[in-house]
């Protein structure tokens, strides 16, 4: 019985494949959970903070942070972009500081964050990032911090999610979620 449960499964996980579906997991530590920048590529000024009364708006317990004071860059692992080919990810505070979205060497989208002249604080809110005509390729982000001269010279980010799903889309867009697409 367990064989015939088996074997009925094998033509649906090819399937998948044959309409196109991309699966892949996630970037390592996209969430910054392990309390470290484990699965990123660092340079200059960025650590990861804890925000435990959610006043900088973390998802969880942990956010990466730059620096007011220097400069850097974080860099994610490639991943191959899945799901519903959205991406997503909390983003706050703003002066010189943005998140390239890349294919390769080229920037697909560079995100500053959208809401910092509306509320101009380092609370991080959501956005959500078009790129269905890009899955199934590989794709990387660039958290770049290259302004240490005012207050809101530093960047937060949190909550890398990259394979969205139809049902994370729909609640991404009810928070009022800025949408913005490469194209």
């Amino acid at each position: 019985l367990a064989l015939t449960a088996l074997l009925m499964l094998l033509p649906l996980a090819g399937c998948a494949e044959a309409r196109g579906y991309v699966y892949s997991p996630a970037i390592e530590n996209a969430y910054f959970e392990r309390g470290d920048l484990t699965g990123w590529t660092v340079t200059g000024d960025f650590s990861v903070t804890e925000d435990p009364d959610g006043r900088l708006g973390a998802e969880t317990r942990y956010l990466a942070q730059s620096s007011a004071e220097g400069t850097g860059e974080l860099v994610s692992s490639s991943f191959t972009l899945g799901g519903t080919g959205y991406l997503s990810f909390l983003i706050g505070a703003g002066d010189g500081c943005y998140v390239d979205v890349c294919e390769g060497d080229a920037v697909l989208l560079r995100v500053e964050n959208p809401y910092f002249a509306q509320y101009g604080d380092g609370r991080m809110r959501r956005v959500l990032i078009d790129l269905r005509p890009k899955i199934g390729q590989d794709i990387v982000l660039k958290i770049v911090d290259i302004c240490s001269d005012s207050e809101y010279s530093y960047i937060n980010v949190d909550d890398f999610d990259v394979n969205v799903t139809e049902t994370d889309l729909a609640a991404y867009k009810g928070t009022g979620a800025v949408v913005l697409s490469w194209q």
